[in-house]
């Protein structure tokens, strides 16, 4: 008795959308004729294409050009393996495929509302939150690296990577007290303090300078706008005693809690 071919499904893991890869060449994009359309004008209209050759299954760019975001890497395209789950992020839709000969079975498993986050190296599984809660977790947590992946009820081989799906994650609605006392609250005295800033000819103390973020997903500044890196007031350090961002990297560039213009390195030591 043979074995029966596996199937590949399709799986949304933000909004539990499915759909069985029924047909090849099954195409991935946001033209109007793809078999998974993506409403996003960003997305091309086709991204690309499952192809099923003999008994297996692959994913490529759709024309053979480029390359895609697949289990967390840069892929010009690849065969599927059965029996294991594949990520698949394309824009900022974060989807999922499984081959199986019951995928059905699969799919029963899934559930997109619930979400874990697993670190690698140590094997710690925590979980489960909501996804709006999610970005509050990964946001606690001392760092983030390549061992930490987020993955929905369901997954088990193969998740997210972390710095992936963080910029695509809703955020807290309220910043923590100390945040909001050390960024907003507290008024800096402008006339008085032991530096001038070179860019707004304001003072300040040493205490009240700001960090600025390193992490790429740390990106918009309130005052600065979302193209400039985050600025913010540190209250953790490494072992270094050096400031770091809120996902552990080290931030040794300063700003002016004024103007949040970043400060000339070196500036807090030479003499003024």
């Amino acid at each position: 008795m043979g074995f029966s071919a596996p199937e590949f499904i399709l799986f949304d893991c933000f909004t539990g959308g499915h759909r069985l890869v029924d047909k090849t060449p099954f195409t991935i994009g946001s033209g109007a004729d793809c078999d998974w359309r993506i409403d996003d004008p960003s997305v091309a209209e086709e991204c690309c294409v499952i192809q099923k050759k003999g008994r297996s299954f692959s994913i490529q760019p759709a024309n053979g050009e480029g390359a895609i975001l697949l289990n967390g890497s840069t892929s010009p395209g690849t065969y599927l393996s059965a029996d294991e789950d594949h990520t698949l992020i394309i824009g900022g839709h974060f989807l999922a495929l499984h081959g199986a000969s019951d995928p059905q079975k699969w799919l029963e498993g899934m559930d997109h509302e619930r979400w874990y986050i697993f670190d690698r190296s140590t094997g710690v599984k925590s979980g489960p939150c909501a996804l709006h809660e999610l970005a509050g977790y990964l946001l606690e947590l001392p760092h983030l690296d390549d061992q930490t992946l987020v993955l929905c009820r369901g997954l088990k081989t193969m998740g997210f990577y972390a710095e992936h799906i963080l910029p695509a994650l809703p955020r807290p609605m309220t910043e923590t007290p100390d945040d909001s006392q050390s960024d907003e609250a507290v008024p800096i005295n402008a006339e008085y303090g032991e530096f001038t800033c070179p860019v707004c000819w304001l003072k300040f103390d040493r205490g009240d300078a700001m960090n600025i973020a390193v992490h790429a997903t740390l990106r918009g500044d309130p005052l600065l706008g979302e193209a400039q890196m985050q600025r913010f007031h540190a209250t953790r350090f490494n072992d270094r005693s050096q400031a770091v961002d809120a996902l552990g990297i080290p931030a040794p560039d300063l700003a002016c809690p004024h103007c949040r213009r970043k400060l000339p390195p070196g500036f807090l030591d030479l003499p003024h």
